[in-house]
């Protein structure tokens, strides 16, 4: 048999770690990357916005002390300027349910310092469980 093979080279893409990325689990926790938090102005705090035609999150940056801000907490150790946002009843009210880790693929901040979290643009990202070696 005869094959007409065609090379493909892998072309390379942006480092993570130079892009934003925000995920979403089943338990309603939000982790933003140390670019998203940078993209924000690294605040300890932030109000969670709903537009439900868009089916679309938004973030902002706002004070600690006001009334209905969400709290920024660190995720362990293991990244020191990444933040874990806590959000289980604001996804209960909007039903926002994810059956494992989503990541937004879009996430970007606008004019407005609004962090854009569209639900209808994400990629499953959840890793199946290791199984433990029995010896």
């Amino acid at each position: 048999m005869q094959y007409n093979w065609e090379a493909h080279f892998a072309e390379p893409g942006p480092n993570s770690r130079d892009r934003i990325r925000v995920t979403l689990n089943d338990k309603g926790r939000f982790y933003l990357n140390p670019t998203a938090m940078k993209a924000l102005g690294e605040p300890d705090a932030v109000q969670v916005l709903y537009d439900r035609k868009q089916a679309t999150v938004g973030l902002i940056r706002t004070p600690i002390d006001k009334p209905g801000s969400y709290r920024l907490k660190r995720k362990g150790d293991s990244s020191p300027n990444g933040r874990v946002l806590h959000a289980l009843s604001f996804c209960r009210k909007y039903r926002i349910q994810p059956k494992s880790v989503v990541m937004f693929t879009d996430a970007k901040v606008n004019k407005d310092g609004i962090l854009i979290l569209d639900l209808n643009q994400v990629a499953t990202v959840s890793r199946k469980p290791v199984e433990k070696k029995t010896s």
